[in-house]
């Protein structure tokens, strides 16, 4: 058990909420589903030996990202939602795209642990979160900091760190929007290729494939 599965299904539901052709969902709606898938997978971080510290930062780094799929998203609860953002709800801030580095940056690199944490990070950053770096501005700095996350996962892993190459390239630039939901010419995941985060993922942990095959098949 890894604590990225703990979240394995707020990934899915985000991701299918987003899609350009999901069914609306009224504001309530979202916040009670996230509420349960949140709660109903929790139990497993316990169950696998990880502190309720090391589960909340990583639930922090998801709230984060999903704060942003939906408010740069086309739906029709997106501004609604950017007055009541669910970081705010869990977390009692609105300073996630910062807080996010923050966290990431303090995150013991030889603690089996928070590598675990890091992972669920990772995945964020991987599926398309920018944060304070939303700018272009930002868009080298992010890619430098999604690179040196890939290699210190592949590092764990036992896995040649030349690999890292697959995440060196540059996001798309265009803020909190998601390119991913919008593909034009090859198929893109907020500016990364999805076949990019298969490749990549599959160096880290193949059990995980069905994760990234189950977002695909929502875009």
């Amino acid at each position: 058990m890894h604590l990225v599965d703990c979240f394995v299904d707020v990934f899915t539901f985000v991701r299918q909420l987003t899609a350009v052709d999901s069914e609306p969902m009224s504001d309530t709606a979202v916040r009670q589903r996230l509420d349960e898938l949140l709660a109903t997978k929790a139990h497993l971080a316990t169950a696998g030996g990880y502190q309720s510290q090391h589960y909340d930062d990583a639930k922090f780094a998801v709230v984060a990202w999903l704060d942003e799929k939906i408010i740069g998203s086309d739906l029709s609860i997106k501004d609604q939602w950017r007055t009541e953002l669910a970081q705010k709800h869990y977390f009692n801030t609105v300073k996630g795209g910062q807080l996010f580095f923050e966290k990431l940056s303090a995150l013991d690199q030889f603690d089996a642990f928070e590598m675990d944490v890091r992972e669920v990070f990772f995945y964020c950053l991987a599926f398309g979160f920018h944060g304070k770096y939303y700018t272009d501005a930002g868009v080298q700095e992010l890619a430098a900091i999604r690179t040196a996350n890939y290699q210190l996962l592949m590092q764990k892993q036992g896995v040649a760190d030349t690999k890292a190459m697959w995440f060196s390239q540059q996001p798309m630039a265009g803020g909190d929007a998601d390119v991913g939901a919008k593909p034009q010419g090859w198929a893109l995941m907020y500016g990364v290729p999805l076949l990019v985060v298969t490749v990549a993922v599959a160096w880290m942990r193949v059990d995980l494939l069905g994760l990234i095959e189950n977002l695909v098949k929502t875009l």
